[in-house]
């Protein structure tokens, strides 16, 4: 029942979402925008602004971090909430995992049904400005057994938990809550991810 604006960079994936939309009968209230997570965000008094599968570590310098943040408190009503997840950084982990090609998992394309094998290899970590290069690799296996395969390269921060409340405070947003998962898990020092609530104050 609600609207939603969903904004990206590639004009490909609005078009997927697009052609999603209208076939689940919510085109009329989907809104696909061309733009980046600095830019002002196309709404003004939303009740929420989500940033989800990490893509706020794609923020390479300051500057776009305090942008993206303060974006979202523009973009809120009073009381409205911005609610992202990080990977947690574990930089003595990774550190020693440069070079090894990681699996992360496996899906299943909805529309043609091949299986999408997923994979990733970390080439440089630096702790120190807390900042690593990676390729995410996906084998894509087509129902007549032949293979296709695409790589991407990302340039990416790793958030430290200490970093969100400064840039949360610059922006004139609130902590809500930081937990370790989806479900309120409290935050652990072994967790995979840190989930953050952040609110605009009012009423």
């Amino acid at each position: 029942g609600h609207d939603v604006w969903a904004v990206d960079t590639d004009p490909e994936m609005l078009d997927v979402l697009r052609e999603r939309a209208a076939a689940a009968g919510v085109a009329d209230r989907v809104h696909a925008v061309r733009g980046s997570m600095t830019d002002p965000l196309p709404v003004r008094g939303a009740g929420l602004v989500m940033i989800p599968m990490n893509s706020l570590q794609l923020m390479h310098s300051g500057e776009d971090r305090r942008a993206c943040f303060a974006a979202a408190h523009d973009a809120l009503r009073p009381g409205g909430e911005m609610i992202f997840d990080l990977a947690m950084p574990h930089f003595p982990v990774i550190g020693d995992l440069v070079g090894v090609l990681l699996d992360t998992g496996h899906s299943v394309d909805p529309d043609t049904r091949d299986l999408l094998m997923h994979q990733a290899v970390f080439e440089r970590v630096d702790p120190a400005c807390g900042e690593a290069d990676m390729r995410i690799i996906i084998e894509r296996i087509h129902a007549d057994g032949t293979r296709t395969r695409v790589e991407r390269p990302h340039h990416l921060h790793l958030y430290e938990p200490d970093e969100i409340p400064e840039l949360a405070a610059g922006a004139g947003l609130e902590v809500v809550s930081c937990r370790s998962g989806f479900r309120d898990e409290p935050l652990a020092p072994d967790a995979e991810r840190h989930v953050w609530r952040l609110r605009r104050p009012g009423a």
